[in-house]
């Protein structure tokens, strides 16, 4: 990830970060909106089960997503640097077998939120 915002300008390429995908093998999403200002104007939030292994399979069970705000993501330190950085849409993701319970949850957690 990098390599592809250091060597595609900035003019011309903006990137989607999705939160999930930046925390599975570790990295901080926070972190990442921080270093590349200015190259994220979209963002897939969705957050993650606590206990859920960190690894670089690309791969994770469906049911590792969760409601916002019940998992791992720090959502108030990601928000506040995803609005500081220029992203400019925002995407609720949950492809889990619960996704149509959690999406009222996570809409109240968006609601409530403060960053």
């Amino acid at each position: 990830m990098d390599m592809l915002i250091k060597e595609t300008d900035p003019k011309l390429v903006a990137f989607q970060m999705d939160t999930f995908w930046v925390k599975h093998p570790g990295a901080d999403p926070t972190a990442y909106l921080n270093k590349y200002p200015g190259r994220w104007k979209l963002m897939h939030v969705k957050d993650m089960k606590h206990g859920t292994e960190s690894n670089f399979s690309g791969g994770s069970n469906v049911n590792n997503d969760v409601a916002l705000g019940t998992g791992v993501m720090d959502w108030p330190s990601i928000l506040k640097a995803a609005k500081k950085a220029g992203v400019e849409y925002y995407f609720i993701e949950d492809e889990s077998d619960a996704a149509a319970e959690h999406l009222p949850l996570s809409l109240g957690y968006l609601e409530r939120v403060s960053f």
